[in-house]
Formats: structure tokens, sequence, C-alpha cells
């Protein structure tokens, strides 16, 4: 199923933004722990 076509039915809607929510707070996380990579100059 497509993104547009889940978006246009409620239940889609909110199962693609819980999905989505989750997948955004997992990246966040992953970022927030990545160690800051040394400049070499």
């Amino acid at each position: 199923m497509s993104v547009a076509s889940s978006l246009l039915s409620d239940d889609g809607a909110k199962k693609y933004l819980e999905e989505f929510k989750t997948d955004y707070e997992r990246i966040r996380t992953q970022h927030a722990n990545r160690k800051a990579t040394p400049v070499v100059t």
C-alpha cells in the first residue's frame, strides 16, 4: 500500500503516523548517542 492511499483512511493514517513517530524517535536517539568524529586539521 502506498503512503498516499494509507493516509486516506483514518485507521491507515493513525497507523502510519505511529510508525513514523517510532522510527523518528529511534533515529533521534541514535543521533544523540553518536560520538563526534574528530576533525583532522
